[in-house]
């Protein structure tokens, strides 16, 4: 009669056991780890399979928690002026999170849709002054556009997508998936660590004398191609944290 008992037993703490690796799979840090991870396959390991596996399990991730898939976005942005190429292509880092994000939201909502039959609410976004700027900006974007002669149309495209309709896609998928208070701190620390990882480069080429003499004076630049842009970057990342700190009024 025991053995029954010791079996139930030991399969009640296995199933225990079993849950908690399921939770622990399932939380953030592992969630946020495997998206590095992915993001490293796809923008280090050469080669185009390694980019298709790597870009395929973060979309997959992204599909998962598109509110951790957020952010990837500041991590990768600094990358802008190193561009992963892809055959003849060159993609940034930040351009691909941004298009996975995107893809994702678009799958998620429009199977919501398909099983509900009920479009997404909408409600909390109209009449925000945000949301008004970002359209203003897309529509005067677009009729930019036309100025260009032919021949340049398509620079121009690309201009716009990467300086106007990318920069307001991932402010509309803030807006979709960011709902808490924790969900804005994990966003301020990303900012923080990025331009953290990007000072680092700037105070080891200062250190190692590998900076760029501008009227006289060695400059660090980091990633960037030059000082002035890493100055922009240091200066707006201290922004947020002073936005969100309750003595921000002080």
């Amino acid at each position: 009669m025991s053995r029954p008992a010791v079996s139930g037993r030991w399969s009640v703490v296995g199933g225990q056991s079993r849950g908690e690796r399921k939770e622990l799979l399932q939380s953030e840090p592992v969630v946020l780890a495997a998206m590095l991870l992915s993001l490293g396959l796809y923008y280090f390991v050469p080669g185009l399979v390694s980019a298709l596996v790597g870009g395929a399990l973060f979309f997959a991730l992204t599909l998962y928690r598109p509110d951790l898939h957020l952010v990837m976005v500041p991590l990768a942005a600094p990358l802008f002026y190193r561009p992963r190429p892809l055959g003849n292509l060159y993609f940034s880092l930040a351009e691909v999170v941004i298009v996975c994000g995107v893809a994702a939201w678009a799958l998620r909502d429009g199977t919501r849709f398909l099983r509900e039959r009920k479009f997404p609410s909408v409600r909390a976004w109209v009449g925000q002054p945000a949301v008004i700027l970002a359209v203003a900006l897309s529509v005067i974007g677009l009729l930019w556009l036309l100025v260009p002669e032919a021949e340049y149309r398509k620079i121009a495209a690309y201009d716009f997508w990467r300086t106007v309709l990318s920069p307001i896609l991932f402010f509309a998928m803030m807006l979709r998936w960011l709902r808490t208070e924790r969900d804005i701190w994990r966003m301020v620390g990303a900012w923080l660590i990025a331009a953290a990882l990007i000072g680092r480069e700037g105070v080891e080429q200062y250190l190692f004398g590998e900076t760029v003499s501008m009227e006289g004076v060695g400059r660090a630049s980091s990633v960037y191609p030059s000082s002035t842009a890493l100055g922009i970057d240091e200066g707006q990342s201290g922004q947020p944290r002073q936005r969100c700190s309750p003595d921000a009024d002080d």
